[in-house]
């Protein structure tokens, strides 16, 4: 029968190789992912003339999206799915932070659940946002007001 080093130097070794390799592990899935390069532009054609980049986003296409967001959010809302309600809204906020009216389809979708003070927590950011005397803004103050007689 073999007989096992005890040696207090080795056991030392064993451990530090194994904590050292933990570390590595931990470090590796880490990393972050890097794309591939671009692949190089396309050789010109027949005609002579080189295939076209993709054009760029226009800037009116993150109001498009809320724009979409929006519309969804509403009939969700209409349907009384206020969980999808929700989740279509904060995706709109996370395009527009600044956009009430995601504020206040959220917070009447959390009226809707039951969840009077996250509808007034909701009600009151869209504030922060809406423009004075908006039919947004007025809303938003009557969510605050049926949230705080609720109290």
């Amino acid at each position: 029968m073999k007989k096992l080093n005890r040696n207090p130097g080795t056991v030392f070794m064993r451990g530090a190789a194994l904590g050292l390799i933990s570390s590595a592990l931990v470090l590796a899935g880490c990393a972050t992912y890097t794309p591939a390069p671009a692949p190089a532009p396309a050789p010109e054609s027949e005609t002579g003339s080189a295939s076209r980049p993709a054009p760029a986003i226009p800037k009116q296409e993150p109001e498009r999206a809320v724009d979409r967001l929006l519309e969804e959010s509403r009939s969700q809302l209409a349907a009384r799915d206020w969980q999808a309600a929700i989740a279509s809204a904060e995706r709109g906020l996370r395009i527009n932070r600044r956009e009430a009216e995601l504020y206040l389809l959220i917070a009447e979708a959390y009226r809707g659940l039951g969840n009077g003070d996250r509808s007034v927590q909701f009600a009151r950011q869209g504030l922060r946002h809406a423009a004075e005397g908006s039919r947004t803004a007025k809303a938003l103050h009557n969510l605050v007001a049926a949230g705080e007689v609720l109290r």
